[in-house]
């Protein structure tokens, strides 16, 4: 019983936040649910032409958002091992010099 109440609770954590697993997706173009809905909001009562150039422009920034954000995130990532490699080798010069 307690296995099948773990197993339930994980699959509703899992279906309640899909959203939040797109975020660690690393395609850059990807539509969530979550951005569907937003996109059906912001549409709502425009003309056909209009949905598809505001659906169009709304990917296209999120597109550009997210391909920032890998790019900070990888300069970040470089930082902190150039840091543990600075400290490595800090580490070794101070070993040789006691």
């Amino acid at each position: 019983m307690k296995k099948r109440s773990i197993f339930l609770f994980v699959l509703a954590m899992l279906v309640l936040c899909q959203p939040a697993f797109a975020v660690v997706s690393a395609t850059a173009n990807r539509q969530t649910a979550f951005n569907n809905v937003t996109d059906y909001l912001a549409t709502l009562g425009q003309s056909e032409q209009d949905k598809k150039e505001i659906v169009k422009d709304r990917r296209e920034t999120r597109r550009e958002a997210r391909i920032k954000s890998a790019a900070r995130q990888k300069k970040a990532q470089t930082r902190k091992k150039m840091k543990a490699q600075q400290e490595l080798i800090m580490r070794k010069v101070r070993a040789q010099n006691n």
